[in-house]
């Protein structure tokens, strides 16, 4: 019983950290992920929002101080955003993975 509710605490703390990881610039949200030169970001869900309309990723992200270069847009990232309209993927972007779109 001890072990079970360790192992749920500590995936509890993991996914808090994730969470509280990501950051908002001009509605789109982002999760870090490097934090050493060159910073790199993915763009992420807005669950349990979505986007909407015409959406223009940039190549670059500013935040506390930091440029991040926008290199992967991440699973299920735009799922279910069924009022989302088009989107401008820059070439920073590296990898989409394959269920961005589902739904």
């Amino acid at each position: 019983m001890k072990t079970c509710l360790f192992i749920f605490l500590l995936a509890f703390f993991f996914f808090n950290q994730l969470i509280s990881q990501t950051f908002t610039v001009n509605d789109i949200i982002y999760m870090p992920l490097t934090e050493t030169l060159p910073y790199k970001a993915a763009v992420t869900s807005k669950f349990p929002d979505h986007y909407r309309g015409d959406l223009i990723i940039p190549e670059e992200v500013s935040y506390q101080s930091k440029i991040y270069t926008v290199s992967f847009i991440e699973a299920s990232a735009f799922q279910d955003c069924i009022e989302l309209m088009s989107v401008e993927i820059p070439n920073s972007i590296t990898s989409v993975n394959e269920w961005t779109f589902f739904g």
